[in-house]
């Protein structure tokens, strides 16, 4: 029986698709490599690599000195589906502005400065591994311990199905380099041959340029080296909410209640610098709480103060962080209620994180309430999303700080729609409802850009501690 003309078409269309398929996995594969040994100037040290889309994994390895002594320091890191993550760091976020740019690009641009013909083409091992000691370019990965200050910095950058973009190992700068380039020996891993390359990729050096991090310097395998430090990544002149809680917890366990100060501003108009009190609760002896009334007599508050703390808080940084535990990492990062958390209560106190029963700055709350033994803040942005910044005890790590994101409601209350007046024409009634359909769609947008933002900040904080770094 013949095939329909239908059913050929369909053939003939999953062929062209199997076969444009294969083009693009051909186009997209590393350029097998050629004779090492005869590369010449100009020829390109990572044939394979050029696009910035391909690596999907970076592992650098290298000699690292402590106290004296030289050990193998290593760091992994992996594009993950929300941007690039170190792996063995618990999937800590590699996220300084940067930094994975700062290492990639070069390599899909780097070419043989200079062949060393006399090395290359040399066939006594003894003298080749010599060589590659004196210019630093023995392979960490298998160099002895005693040969590890001879090592140099191997980077390997692979792809999704584990193709090698570039694995190079990087050695010293060759004697009478120009001072203003970023010269270095390097030769591929597994080969004896060595070049010269040129790193710097910028114009390093001209009036009014910054001159560039030196490349192996990038290279670091510090994981914070890879982390945007700046904690919460806000803006104070966005500020629309600031709640100070001085609140402190003692040794023993022991709550302190001083006073809850809720002030508000409004961004646009202030700029960030006049304040009004909203809520003022302090408390008396027993602990438990008076709300002040406000008035215009009290409702203007201390300016400068509270653009300084704001200043503070905004601009935190962290030295280090560490997962939370298992128990707590996944209702944190899923925005769980507090009252799903008390039951590891014991696993936050040594860090010097504490429930109280409700929220102290609102007493009308029922929500058990978390509080940092060196005071907590809550900073809620314009766009609806708040910030609860705790400020745990002082540890040999440093400071703990959690931070704890979810929603103002105050601030994205759903606008009451305009009522028709009685004896409205006709006209007058489709203005109206004309004006109140602007006004859900712009609370359903607004709304829907702070749930967004929540998510994101539920994904950057949720599973975290974070140390601050003292600065």
């Amino acid at each position: 029986m013949k095939p329909s003309t239908r059913e050929l078409l369909k053939s003939l269309a999953l062929g062209i698709a199997a076969l444009a398929g294969l083009i693009l996995w051909l186009k997209y594969q590393p350029s097998p490599p050629a004779d090492w040994s005869e590369k010449g100037a100009g020829e390109a040290l990572c044939p394979g690599f050029t696009d910035a889309d391909q690596p999907q994994s970076v592992t650098i390895l290298r000699p690292k000195e402590t106290d004296g002594e030289t050990a193998l320091s290593e760091i992994r890191l992996a594009r993950e589906k929300d941007g690039w993550v170190v792996k063995n760091a618990e999937d800590a976020p590699a996220d300084s502005p940067d930094r994975m740019a700062a290492v990639l690009a070069p390599l899909r641009r780097l070419t043989v400065l200079s062949g060393l013909g006399e090395i290359n083409s040399r066939t006594d091992e003894a003298a080749v591994l010599e060589f590659h000691r004196s210019c630093r370019l023995l392979d960490p990965a298998d160099a002895a311990q005693a040969d590890l200050a001879h090592a140099g910095v191997r980077l390997t950058v692979s792809g999704r199905e584990g193709e090698t973009f570039a694995d190079l190992i990087i050695g010293d700068v060759p004697e009478g380099s120009a001072r203003e380039r970023d010269i270095r020996y390097v030769r591929p891993a597994g080969e004896d041959a060595v070049f010269t390359a040129d790193f710097s990729g910028e114009s390093l050096g001209e009036s009014g340029q910054e001159k560039a991090l030196p490349y192996l310097d990038r290279l670091s395998t510090d994981p914070i080296d890879w982390m945007n430090r700046d904690l919460l990544r806000v803006s104070r002149w966005n500020i629309a909410r600031m709640t100070l809680y001085e609140i402190a917890i003692d040794s023993s366990g022991t709550i302190l209640r001083h006073r809850a100060l809720t002030a508000a501003q409004d961004p646009e108009k202030s700029l960030g610098r006049v304040w009004e009190l909203v809520r003022l609760i302090t408390f008396d002896a027993d602990g438990k709480p008076v709300e002040t009334e406000i008035n215009d007599g009290n409702r203007e508050t201390d300016n400068a103060s509270l653009n300084e703390q704001a200043e503070q808080i905004t601009h935190l940084r962290f030295g280090r962080l560490v997962r939370l535990p298992a128990e707590l990492a996944g209702p944190a990062a899923a925005g769980r209620p507090m009252s799903e958390w008390t039951e590891h209560a014991g696993l936050l106190a040594p860090m010097g994180f504490q429930f109280d029963d409700h929220d102290p700055a609102d007493p009308d709350s029922v929500e058990p309430f978390l509080l940092g033994a060196e005071g907590t803040a809550s900073l809620s942005m314009k766009g609806g999303l708040r910030l609860t910044v705790l400020f745990g005890r002082e540890t040999s790590a440093g400071q703990a700080v959690l931070v704890i994101p979810s929603l103002d409601e105050e601030l994205l209350a759903k606008p009451e729609p305009i009522p028709v007046p009685d004896g409205a024409d006709e006209a007058q009634i489709r203005q109206i409802s004309d004006e109140n359909r602007l006004r859900e769609s712009e609370y359903a947008l607004s709304r829907g850009e702070a749930e967004s933002a929540l998510q994101q900040a539920r994904h950057r904080f949720g599973g975290w501690v974070f140390f601050l770094d003292g600065e």
